[in-house]
This record gives C-alpha cells, sequence and structure tokens, in this order.
C-alpha cells in the first residue's frame, strides 16, 4: 500500500481494547486494554508522521499479537464524524 492511501490505522489487543489514529493527530484509546497497548499508545503519540505511526504500529501488533488494520479512504468515508458532518452540511454534500 502507498503511504498516500494511508488515511489511519487501527490496532486491537485480546481485552478488545482499541488504538485508532486518523491523519495527524494523536489517536484515541478505549478501555479496558493492556499494558503493551498502552504503551504503544504512548510511542505512537509522539510521531507526527502517520507513516511512522503506522510503520511502528504494525510492528508492534505483530510482536505482540495484535489485530491490525490500515484505515483508507473507503473506512474515513464511512466514519460518522462531526466535523466532516458540518462541512458536509455547510457546503450542501449528503454523503
Amino acid at each position: 500500500m502507498k503511504n498516500k492511501d494511508i488515511y489511519g490505522f487501527k490496532v486491537t489487543d485480546k481485552k478488545g481494547g482499541t488504538l485508532i489514529r486518523w491523519f495527524s493527530t494523536s489517536g484515541n484509546l478505549t478501555m479496558p486494554c493492556t499494558e503493551q497497548l498502552m504503551k504503544l499508545y504512548a510511542r505512537q503519540k509522539m510521531l507526527t508522521n502517520i507513516n511512522e505511526a503506522h510503520d511502528l504500529c504494525k510492528d508492534s501488533a505483530v510482536v505482540y499479537k495484535m489485530k491490525f488494520k490500515t484505515l483508507t479512504e473507503k473506512d474515513w468515508n464511512n466514519t460518522p464524524n462531526p466535523v466532516k458532518q458540518f462541512f458536509n452540511k455547510l457546503f450542501g454534500r449528503n454523503k
């Protein structure tokens, strides 16, 4: 997958905790989660480049046997997002 196609990523641990990061945000973490996912969240949060954070989390997911998914434009378009909804209303787009 080309770097320009990466919109974000999602890592899920065995407890069901999830780390989701879109673009250059610092990401969101849901609880309960494992200690490894909390540490991974802290490490990736320090990276401003989404591609570097993506690669770090992808490699760590393999090591700690977590599920990893690269998020694409299609995932972004299917995600309810208050900012996105605001702009869609502002510009008259109904998506």
